[in-house]
């Protein structure tokens, strides 16, 4: 395994991608992919694929995947994601199925137009997988991860696994451990944050915990870390750390160094 950092956290804290890696000794990032295709560095991927992979090449940055933020059923923005990332050389696209409830739409339901968008992605994706992230109120629930990952092969559908994300919807922590063993074999690709709670145990209300550093919280990332690579995981850990927010300017750098220190230890046990 090795760390990473989404291109949107380097820029915000670091004022560039560039700036935050050479800060923080690593080369991964993850990067976001608008609607309108410019990325961090000023290319657009529809037009200046080309120029923006010798940028990489002269500036030794690696991607690890893609992340779009689409909404349901948003079928030509994942397409297009997808072919971009190909052309890429990447294997993975962060996607969004269901995230937020839907009125008068039972779980079932949404586990059924989950499935029937998905069938319709399945025919014009090709070679690259989609890792779709526990988030949210809908695809955090177990139930709606195990029906998805039930109905198609791993080598279309996987999991970005976000660490924090189970924790917040409300499952006790010894759960969330529990969720992780049964979804390894899916995982594509991570999103790392933590996060504290004052009832670890208890069954919670999404929210109800406060995100911390990576190294603080009450999620055992090293436990994590064990799960994923009994499960023959050995791809990127990318830190999202939504402690940030609350944090001065300096203290979000301390914070990040101290992060990608901790997961290169995780990483090298």
């Amino acid at each position: 395994m090795y760390v990473a950092c989404r291109d949107i956290i380097l820029k915000n804290v670091f004022g560039s991608v560039e700036e935050g890696l050479s800060v923080l000794g690593i080369n991964s990032i993850e990067l976001y992919l608008p609607r309108d295709f410019k990325v961090f560095s000023g290319h657009n991927l529809e037009y200046e694929l080309s120029s923006f992979k010798k940028y990489l090449s002269e500036q030794n940055i690696e991607v690890n995947s893609i992340l779009i933020a689409n909404d349901f059923m948003e079928t030509d923005y994942v397409v297009k994601a997808v072919n971009i990332a190909h052309r890429l050389g990447l294997g993975v696209v962060r996607v969004d199925t269901i995230v937020k409830e839907v009125e008068g739409y039972s779980l079932e339901d949404c586990i059924r137009a989950s499935i029937d968008w998905l069938k319709e992605l399945k025919d014009k994706v090709k070679d690259v997988v989609l890792a779709i992230e526990n988030h949210g109120y809908v695809s955090n629930r177990e139930e709606y991860l195990d029906a998805l990952f039930k109905e198609f092969p791993e080598t279309f559908l996987g999991l970005t696994l976000d660490t924090g994300n189970f924790y917040w919807y409300g499952y006790p922590l010894s759960k969330v451990y529990e969720i992780v063993e049964k979804f390894a074999d899916r995982v594509k690709h991570t999103h790392v944050k933590n996060a504290v709670a004052e009832r670890k145990e208890a069954w919670r209300k999404p929210g109800d915990v406060t995100m911390s550093p990576l190294f603080e919280g009450d999620v055992d990332l090293k436990k994590i870390v064990s799960i994923l690579k009994r499960h023959g995981y050995n791809g990127d850990l990318t830190i999202e750390d939504e402690s940030l927010g609350r944090c001065s300017d300096l203290e979000k750098k301390d914070i990040l160094i101290r992060d990608t220190k901790y997961l290169n230890n995780l990483c090298r046990l």
